[in-house]
């Protein structure tokens, strides 16, 4: 990313681990390093304005659109 003139969003930067509820189970991340910033999972995230959670259900965006 520094090669290229980027940086991260601290305040923007988000992940989801995705999957049936079976296989995150199994997955045990608590946080991931990036440079100097450390990320920790959440259960939903926002990607070009469409709110995804970690089952890859819009639920959360539709209630949103709803909502509105």
């Amino acid at each position: 990313m520094s090669r290229n003139y980027l940086k991260l969003n601290n305040g923007k930067t988000e992940f989801i681990v995705v999957g049936s509820k079976q296989q995150r189970s199994k997955v045990n991340i608590t946080q991931i390093g990036m440079g100097d910033t450390m990320v920790i999972p959440t259960d939903s995230v926002t990607n070009f304005g469409v709110i995804v959670d970690e089952n890859l259900s819009m639920d959360k965006h539709i209630a949103k659109v709803s909502k509105a």
